[in-house]
Parts: structure tokens; sequence; C-alpha cells
């Protein structure tokens, strides 16, 4: 599975809106690729608090030669 797929399953799974799950994959991935930029390990966690949801990501990433 692609980067890009992992993030848009993940994203799903917190029941984001595929239109707006789909645009944030996109855009995270095209980040990392037009800096030539793999993403080797991610993680995220998600957090209630009283004012919405707070995501946390943490990106791994190994750099092209």
């Amino acid at each position: 599975m692609k980067d890009k797929q992992k993030i848009i399953s993940a994203l799903q799974l917190i029941n984001g809106k595929k239109e707006n799950v789909e645009k944030i994959a996109e855009s995270v991935d095209e980040f990392f690729e037009n800096l030539h930029l793999e993403i080797e390990d991610w993680k995220f966690s998600m957090e209630e608090f009283s004012d919405g949801t707070r995501i946390f990501v943490r990106f791994q990433i190994i750099v092209k030669k």
C-alpha cells in the first residue's frame, strides 16, 4: 500500500469526510515527493479536548539520493 493510501485509511478510521481526507493525503504525499523524501514510518494519535479533537502525526522519512 502506498503512503497516500495509508494516510487515507488512517484518516477514514476517525470518520474524516472522504473529500477532506483525500485532499490531506494528496497534500502530504505531494509535499514529501517534491522534497524527494520517502515516508519510512509514521504514527498518529488522536485526543479529545473540550474544544475539539486533536490529531498528532509523526513521520520518519528517508532522504532519497
